[in-house]
């Protein structure tokens, strides 16, 4: 699918994708790389008979002006770059995946990847969905060289920790320690916005059996083992739309080589507001406006 193998993980296979996939018109202009539409081929249907689900608008995208094609003065430069920080990591981030062909149309930026833990790219299945949808490997060489050829990059930050720690019910993000991407927005001087997925952790049940143990392999291994059901008793996720919700773009100044860990904690404390704000200001809309976003 013409994907520049430099960007891969070390450790991947050379070889393409398995399947081949449609591509998306769009992706043939402007030099922007091929990649699939999963919301308008026979593949989203294929991912949906996977999960259950029936082929509609069920993961909807909530964007801002700002960020749209031809929005504020962010979106309109033809190398408008961003950093996109989705929360929660849910069990799969299954919201992911399924959106990605949507982001042609809803967003004003000309490429983007996803920055995707390096244990995905050694499962079957798996890493031929992480290639096809623009995921790399989320180590900090591969982030930056990503960034310095004008990608716009979307990261979990919470990681595996956060999904391990998905709740049905329950909004939580693990955010109080993850400065990284904040550190790469500052040096790159690009903007950063929130963005928070409503639904994603209520698509399944999560059990906390032998957490400890899991937690543990997280930590020392960076293998994630979620324990999870959804519709029936199977893996199959429960009818839940996925609302994904962006924020305006959070200007984080001139780009710095090396930013101080001062600039930093700074910048980090004036996310964790806009997150929060993001979230308490479409809770209601979306069905869960008894909750509180806890961040730990």
């Amino acid at each position: 699918l013409g994907r520049p193998r430099d960007e891969l993980l070390r450790s991947s296979s050379r070889h393409p994708p398995l399947l081949p996939l449609p591509v998306h018109p769009s992706a043939h202009a402007g030099g922007v790389l091929r990649v699939p539409d999963l919301r308008r081929t026979a593949s989203y249907r294929i991912l949906c008979a996977l999960y259950l689900l029936e082929p509609r608008e069920a993961r909807c995208l909530h964007v801002p002006h700002s960020l749209k094609k031809g929005g504020s003065s962010f979106a309109k430069a033809p190398d408008a770059a961003f950093v996109f920080a989705i929360h929660p990591h849910g069990v799969g981030s299954d919201f992911r995946a399924l959106a990605d062909g949507m982001f042609y149309d809803e967003l004003g930026i000309k490429s983007w990847r996803t920055l995707a833990a390096s244990i995905l790219f050694r499962l079957p299945l798996i890493r031929e969905i992480c290639l096809w949808t623009h995921c790399v490997d989320a180590s900090r060489p591969v982030a930056e060289r990503v960034m310095k050829k004008g990608h716009s990059i979307m990261v979990l930050p919470g990681g595996e920790r956060e999904q391990l720690m998905t709740e049905h019910g329950k909004e939580v993000v693990f955010l109080k320690k993850r400065f990284g991407f904040v550190k790469l927005a500052k040096k790159f001087g690009r903007p950063l916005v929130p963005v928070y997925v409503f639904g994603s952790n209520d698509l399944y049940q999560t059990s906390r059996f032998m957490y400890g143990l899991r937690l543990w392999m997280v930590k020392n291994l960076g293998i994630c083992v979620p324990l999870f059901w959804g519709k029936y008793g199977l893996l199959s996720p429960f009818d839940v739309p996925q609302e994904m919700v962006f924020g305006e773009p959070l200007d984080v100044g001139e780009a710095v080589a090396e930013p101080t860990k001062e600039a930093v904690g700074e910048l980090h404390a004036k996310y964790v507001t806009a997150l929060t704000k993001l979230f308490d200001e479409h809770k209601a809309r979306f069905g869960v406006g008894e909750r509180t976003l806890a961040v730990v």
